[in-house]
């Protein structure tokens, strides 16, 4: 028996469902997103405030879930660590942080992430519904 804790399979769920949404809007509308990256200014404010709400999201995950364990739990750790990390370095860094966004969203790898991201909210969907096996036991916090 396979025993997972509430709290993991409910990130994985709320992150799946985030994950495969925002995919999919930005591959359906991919030339709105990437030109607006372009337009987006080092002196914008929404700089701060995303990056601020992604640290403070990044950081009640960690509270929650820092679990390093090496099975599914760990996945759901590195995803917070990397949200956590990214937020830093926005706050720290805008304009080489930017630099980065506006080469990634105008190369021809734009696409491909989106996929890629699309399969991992897939992939968290699925364990996080518990659709790998049905052997599963939930542990309660």
């Amino acid at each position: 028996m396979i025993t997972v804790p509430f709290h993991t399979l409910l990130i994985e769920q709320i992150l799946g469902l985030y994950l495969v949404i925002v995919s999919l809007i930005m591959i359906a509308r991919g030339a709105y997103y990437q030109d607006l990256i372009k337009r987006v200014g080092t002196n914008s404010g929404w700089i701060l405030v995303g990056a601020s709400f992604s640290l403070i999201f990044g950081l009640i995950m960690l509270v929650i879930h820092n679990i390093w364990e090496w099975d599914y739990e760990i996945l759901v750790t590195l995803i917070a660590w990397l949200i956590v990390i990214k937020s830093i370095l926005w706050l720290a860094f805008p304009e080489n942080m930017l630099g980065i966004a506006q080469r990634v969203y105008s190369g021809s790898s734009y696409y491909l992430i989106m996929v890629l991201v699309g399969l991992l909210g897939v992939f968290m969907l699925a364990h996080g519904f518990q659709a790998f096996n049905g052997n599963f036991h939930v542990m309660n916090w």
